[in-house]
């Protein structure tokens, strides 16, 4: 209803603030979309920036040398998910004191926003990373350690990862739904969606005995086979079984073609 005065007539001074309010509220909207659309721009932004790195780096890669099969590039592409736990562990055990040095070793870092002052040097679970990224980060932490001391620290830091990611209510749904069989059943989906190459293969030979494979992986490196490794124990110990252990019978890094490992458990 227009704004009248006392004989009923719409009033100038009226009119001039209702036009004055509505006025304030086109602005106020209107600032809070170009807010809006700043803050899209910055979001997007990071992304564009983050995947045109992704891109350089795996051209760089290809130029020097990395095979393409069937338009996928063997330089392998990790997903910041395989990791990103286990750094967030490390750093509330060791503290950051070895990001820089970390970063120093990065090609490229700046462009892909890791930054030494953030937590798991900001790198995002759902974002793809080059190897070529990734490697000098797990190199650095498993500096100085015997093999025995890098699976020591592998097994810690997966098993805390692992124990918080299945406790509670998760871990009873986990156990209903999870069984060494559908583990075995989708276990190349699963790796598939943090790993960009290899063949991941769990054959189950019999009652409490399984076969572990990765074929193919050219983003095999010691520390992430170890971590790899690891979460599979866990996992069987997140399903209800017992008594699990593990013993590898063959590394990409001692020269094998393939990394294998038998899975002796019990249950559930």
């Amino acid at each position: 209803m227009a704004p009248v005065g006392p004989t009923g007539a719409v009033t100038p001074q009226a009119c001039a603030r209702r036009v004055g309010n509505e006025r304030v509220r086109a602005a106020t909207a209107a600032a809070a979309a170009r807010r809006q659309t700043r803050f899209i721009a910055r979001k997007v932004g990071g992304r564009e920036r983050r995947k045109q790195a992704v891109s350089a780096l795996v051209e760089k890669s290809a130029a020097s040398g990395a095979r393409y099969d069937d338009g996928m590039p063997t330089q392998a592409l990790v997903k910041g998910g395989a990791i990103r736990e286990f750094l967030l562990w490390y750093e509330k055990r060791h503290g950051r004191m070895h990001h820089r040095a970390i970063l120093a070793r990065v090609d490229d870092a700046a462009r892909l926003d890791l930054d030494a002052e953030r937590p798991a040097l900001g790198i995002l679970a759902s974002t793809w990373y080059p190897s070529t990224v990734l490697f000098p980060i797990l190199d650095e932490l498993s500096r100085g350690l015997s093999p025995s001391e890098r699976t020591a620290l592998a097994a810690d830091g997966t098993r805390a990862v692992v124990r918080v990611a299945t406790r509670g209510i998760y871990q009873t749904l986990f156990r209903t739904v999870a069984s060494p069989r559908l583990y075995a059943r989708y276990i190349q989906r699963a790796w598939s969606f943090l790993h960009s190459t290899g063949k991941r293969t769990i054959e189950l030979r019999e009652d409490g005995l399984a076969l572990s494979t990765i074929s193919e992986w050219p983003g095999h490196h010691p520390m992430l086979c170890e971590i790899t490794t690891e979460t599979m124990c866990c996992l069987f110990e997140a399903m209800g079984c017992s008594h699990v252990s593990v013993e590898r019978i063959a590394c990409v890094s001692d020269g094998a073609r393939d990394c294998r490992a038998w899975v002796r458990y019990e249950g559930p």
